[in-house]
């Protein structure tokens, strides 16, 4: 996550190629001709809904649901998902509205294809809508290749110093519970100290920073990817999109967090639990 102060006045983001996945035809089991009619006109409007929202922000989406409007009388089934995934390949990122066995497979397309993938308007990165073109000049191609070759250094060395620091404070808990053994209970009260104080003081604020690296890159490869569309620089757009594309409270909901938490979660619940433990021991102590 970013910080306020790191987000005055950021960078404009470039704007991308969004394809709108999302269920078309009604239920295979619904037979009522009125009712499929329905239906389908409402995923249609849903579906025009998300691109009209998603070209507010800037970005330039694509809608199959009314390009193929129709054809579902003329067309099989297999030309319309072939000509859907070709289209799809000409994508940056994929908005995924809900399952259907076309969105499904569109979604998986997506995965293959390391791009990113949002459910949620708020995980979309908003760009000023602007007249200008998008190539750049060389020089600024070297300004901003260099940039992110920096930038890119700098999200490792954060990543690799938080970790190194969290070996060196956890070896140092260690040696406490062991010098401490079964019977001080005086100096088993410091044992939990040395790992809070590396997830307080390290971990959250470099974190912070990680996460503003993580951005800029993403940044940086939307706008090289744009000016050069051969170039298919993705990588820190699809581990940003991977990680990005639930939101919170989604994760929260269906419990993701619990049976597949991700990195900083696991740190955040291991961190709770300590300072848990720490009040615990010194009430021990103290009681």
């Amino acid at each position: 996550m970013t910080t306020e102060d790191e987000r005055h006045d950021p960078e404009p983001v470039r704007p991308m190629f969004i394809y709108i996945s999302g269920p078309y035809a009604p239920p295979s089991e619904e037979r009522d001709a009125q009712t499929r009619k329905k239906i389908a006109e409402e995923n249609v409007a849903n579906a025009n809904s998300a691109a009209l929202a998603i070209a507010d922000m800037g970005h330039i989406p694509f809608v199959p649901h009314t390009m193929l409007l129709g054809w579902e009388d003329d067309a099989s089934r297999d030309l319309v998902m072939h000509i859907c995934h070709r289209w799809l390949e000409k994508c940056d990122a994929l908005y995924f509205i809900g399952p259907s066995q076309g969105a499904d497979s569109e979604r998986e397309l997506a995965r293959l294809m390391k791009i990113p993938i949002y459910y949620e308007f708020e995980d979309i990165p908003k760009v000023e809508v602007t007249s200008s073109s998008s190539k750049l000049s060389s020089e600024a191609f070297q300004g901003y290749l260099v940039e992110y070759e920096q930038c890119m250094e700098s999200y490792r060395h954060t990543y690799a110093t938080i970790w190194q620091a969290g070996a060196l404070f956890a070896a140092i808990s260690a040696a406490i519970v062991t010098f401490a053994g079964s019977d001080n209970s005086n100096l088993q009260v410091l044992a939990p100290l040395p790992i809070i104080f590396w997830y307080l003081g390290i971990f959250q604020p470099m974190n912070r920073y990680g996460e503003v690296r993580n951005d800029r890159l993403v940044q940086l490869e939307q706008t090289l990817g744009t000016a050069i569309r051969d170039l298919q620089m993705q990588h820190f757009r699809y581990f940003s999109g991977t990680r990005k594309a639930e939101s919170t409270t989604r994760r929260i909901l269906l419990f993701k967090w619990l049976w597949r938490p991700r990195v900083k979660e696991i740190v955040t619940m291991f961190g709770v639990a300590l300072i848990v433990v720490e009040f615990y021991l010194i009430a021990k102590l103290i009681i």
